[in-house]
């Protein structure tokens, strides 16, 4: 064989089997964003997601290292930004620019907190209509259905300010979950001023949402696998229920 050949031959092999090493390599670990949340993902490692990541990922040898940021920035880590190392983001809706597994996170239910000196009767979302309604920025909860009826909408970065607003009749309600309203409203004093009424708007399901790449395809496929195995054995159901969330 001529040996330019001979020579280029080898050079494409050994190129080809680089990239399949570096490959391999980077699906042995993953880099997963999320806000802090108690009972989900708490920053010393306890909740049910992290439970979760350790079944499904950590227990197949995959390295899983998780990086606490809001849950606007998580979103466009994944879902926009392609110079960001992370390969996932905990508890998005379904979109079209990123890859969406089978098997949901959890299914959205979210608390509604209010002024106790306020008389309010519960109707549904008709009592939140053309209100003062606070939450969290980068929830969405507008464009994903969470919320059907028109709102003046706030959308705040840290509770405590909020809640503090609803305190000084600057808000009418707060939407956002009860594994943080009643935990924060406590810490800040303001027990005594604020009602909650729990898990009273049911929207739709939310997901573990991977970059669309082939490594992001490679870990949604495993959480499917993972997720479906714990299923079958009645551990998913026995994790969901410890934490009680009535997802599974």
């Amino acid at each position: 064989m001529n040996i330019f050949w001979l020579c280029l031959t080898a050079a494409v092999f050994s190129y080809t089997a680089n990239v399949f090493a570096q490959q391999n390599t980077s699906n042995n670990h993953i880099l997963i964003c999320t806000p802090e949340w108690p009972n989900y993902t708490e920053k010393n490692g306890t909740g049910l997601y992290h439970e979760l990541w350790r079944l499904i990922y950590a227990d197949a040898g995959i390295s899983v290292r998780v990086q606490y940021a809001p849950f606007k920035r998580c979103d466009y880590n994944v879902s926009e930004d392609t110079d960001s190392d992370v390969d996932a983001f905990a508890a998005g809706y379904a979109v079209p620019d990123a890859v969406i597994p089978k098997w949901h996170l959890g299914i959205e239910h979210v608390s509604v907190a209010y002024q106790k000196t306020e008389n309010i009767t519960w109707q549904g979302q008709k009592t939140l209509e053309n209100k003062r309604v606070a939450w969290e920025n980068g929830y969405k909860f507008d464009k994903y259905g969470v919320v059907t009826v028109p709102v003046k909408l706030f959308e705040y970065y840290h509770l405590e300010s909020a809640l503090k607003m609803l305190t000084q009749d600057r808000l009418d309600f707060i939407l956002d979950y009860n594994n943080i309203l009643p935990k924060v409203a406590e810490e800040h004093g303001l027990t005594d001023e604020i009602a909650i009424l729990v898990d009273v708007i049911q929207g739709p399901k939310y997901y573990m949402v991977y970059r669309d790449s082939e490594k992001g395809r490679f870990f949604a496929d495993l959480w499917d696998k993972g997720m479906s195995k714990l299923h079958a054995t009645g551990q998913l159901k026995q994790l969901y229920q410890r934490y009680e969330d009535a997802s599974y």
